[in-house]
């Protein structure tokens, strides 16, 4: 783990190893009076041919949202455990410490 107050950034593959199933987990520390922020983005996949694409644009194009969602999934790996229990741990602990000064 990195020093503290320091952004950082950390990727996890999925288990089946595709290049298109990895979670990107970034930390942004306590700066300019922020709270400490940790956030994720994952790719969802789309395998849709030509025609299928454009369909799905022409509904976009008219407002059509789909009720579910869009979903890929994504298998954790047991190895990576530690890495992102540290990352939480320090967002954890560093929100706490933020929330206390602000209160003195």
């Amino acid at each position: 783990m990195k020093a503290d107050k320091e952004d950082y950034t950390e990727y996890f593959d999925c288990q089946c190893s595709c290049s298109e199933h990895v979670i990107r987990f970034m930390y942004m520390g306590a700066y300019g009076g922020d709270e400490p922020s940790l956030y994720f983005d994952i790719f969802l996949g789309q395998h849709m041919g030509f025609f299928k694409r454009v369909w799905v644009a022409i509904k976009y194009i008219f407002g059509y949202k789909c009720k579910y969602g869009h979903f890929d999934n994504w298998l954790f790996k047991l190895e990576d455990a530690q890495r992102l229990r540290a990352m939480v741990d320090r967002y954890e602990k560093e929100t706490e410490e933020f929330k206390k000064t602000k209160t003195k």
